[in-house]
């Protein structure tokens, strides 16, 4: 079964974890269309082996359309209210957050009801999920211990995708938690003190996740101590969810799903708190007299639209959740589809740089 990913990751159906694997084919052109949504791994294997129905064709079209429509609809208030003041600009925008919080909530969830379809088997096929099909397990294989982070990497990336019961809220930092295994073999920590980056430049995870930022060399000690309680709250959710997935990686899908479903719940204060200390955070790396600038380096288009998700006062997280992912999808479509898979992760976290 062909497993696709982003970060492209290799088969489950190996004897062993192949961290390093990258697939031994291209992704089908149409999953650029997909990227950071729920369902594009499973999508992706029903495209592979030609296993989509008109049905299912229709249904992902129906659903493109209203992400779509919600993404233009944020572009085109930010576009209009450039011109206003900062106090119109942020009250328009949670104004506009609030109406939108239904549809986002209902797209959400037809996110992952599409991912179910897609997943559930058809006759005498078995069923298209990551975690059924791999048959290897922790407990039963001798994985090196270099290797092991990556290895956790790939579980937990491939929880964020198919396992039932992790929640939209946490299903960035999943992706985060991952790539920090993968690149670094740990989860970040932040300097508990801030002044020790005087010469230093510093890169950590933002909201929404899987987003990155890097600190400039001389920040306010406001700043400083906001970002320190940030990135060391942010810290304690990634280790939680390395720690959940990998207790539970080799339990049957009914205890694993009841175990997420508990986990969502129990992490789900911690996000919201989190969310709000981003967006203070956003006030003052950005006064509100000072919207985002003018786009940066190449690719502007696409990256400018992570910037905004990223640094736009007034956006809710689930407005973020979607223009990132649409700035994902910008980023990734002009790439062929082999060259994809390699590229994909030094661009899966575009960078904004935090004003001095």
């Amino acid at each position: 079964m062909p497993i696709f990913t982003p970060a492209g990751f290799a088969r489950p159906e190996t004897p062993r974890p192949t961290p390093s694997g990258l697939h031994d084919f291209a992704a089908p052109d149409t999953l650029a269309l997909f990227v950071g949504e729920i369902f594009y791994p499973v999508l992706g294997t029903r495209l592979a082996d030609h296993s989509l129905t008109k049905k299912q064709e229709s249904r992902l079209h129906a659903y493109q359309e209203r992400r779509d429509a919600l993404v233009n609809e944020i572009k085109d208030a930010l576009l209009a209210l450039r011109p206003k003041d900062p106090t119109t600009r942020i009250a328009v925008l949670e104004e506009l957050g609030g109406r939108h919080a239904p549809r986002i909530e209902a797209l959400e969830k037809e996110a992952v009801a599409l991912r179910d379809e897609l997943m559930t088997s058809r006759f005498f096929e078995k069923e298209i999920n990551w975690f059924t099909r791999r048959i290897w397990s922790f407990d039963n294989t001798d994985i090196n211990p270099d290797d092991l982070p990556v290895v956790e990497a790939q579980v937990i990336r491939m929880a964020a995708y198919y396992q039932k019961g992790v929640s939209v809220e946490q299903r960035g930092l999943f992706e985060e938690t991952a790539e920090e295994l993968k690149a670094r073999g740990r989860i970040n920590d932040f300097p508990g003190d801030l002044t020790a980056l005087a010469d230093e430049v510093f890169e950590f995870g933002f909201d929404p996740a899987p987003g990155r930022v890097r600190t400039a060399p001389s920040l306010s000690a406001a700043l400083k101590d906001a970002l320190d309680r940030y990135t060391r709250d942010n810290s304690i959710l990634k280790k939680e969810i390395r720690a959940t997935v990998i207790a539970h990686a080799d339990e049957s899908e009914k205890k694993r799903t009841a175990a997420f479903a508990a986990f969502a719940t129990q992490q789900h204060a911690a996000i919201t708190a989190l969310a709000l200390q981003a967006e203070e955070i956003r006030r003052m790396m950005f006064p509100p007299s000072a919207p985002p600038g003018a786009p940066k380096r190449e690719n502007s288009a696409a990256a400018f639209t992570c910037r905004i998700a990223l640094f736009q006062i007034g956006l809710s997280p689930a407005q973020r959740r979607l223009l990132f992912s649409a700035g994902l999808r910008e980023i990734d479509l002009p790439l062929p589809a082999g060259e994809r898979l390699a590229r994909f992760p030094d661009r899966l976290f575009p960078t904004g740089e935090i004003p001095e």
